[in-house]
């Protein structure tokens, strides 16, 4: 039922300039899942999930999602899928973090 689309792994985020955690894919449903691990103490919001669209004049943010450590699921609108990236935007606090991004596969009324 998920097929899995991108696992990123960051170390070390006290960094300057700070990495960006972007999710670049064509989506075929709206249904997707976000799983989010972060090492010692648990957290009640970790990042925030940003669907964004790039364009020539500039880049344009959806409604932004909180993400909490473990894997969340999501069914996002169409609008903020379709041509969109996503950016997975950590707090400032947190060190080490390991995104993984799920997609459903299944062909519904949620597909694209």
């Amino acid at each position: 039922m998920w097929a899995k689309i991108a696992e990123r792994k960051y170390n070390d985020l006290f960094v300057y300039p700070k990495p960006t955690i972007i999710i670049i894919h064509a989506f075929s449903n709206r249904r997707i899942a976000i799983g989010i691990d972060v090492p010692g103490r648990d957290w009640e919001q970790i990042a925030w999930l940003i669907p964004f669209q790039s364009t020539v004049y500039g880049r344009f943010d959806g409604q932004r999602y909180p993400l909490w450590q473990g894997t969340r699921m999501l069914v996002l609108p169409k609008e903020e899928l379709k041509g969109c990236s996503l950016e997975i935007k950590p707090r400032n606090v947190i060190k080490s973090i390991t995104v993984r991004v799920y997609e459903s596969f299944l062909v519904d009324d949620l597909s694209i």
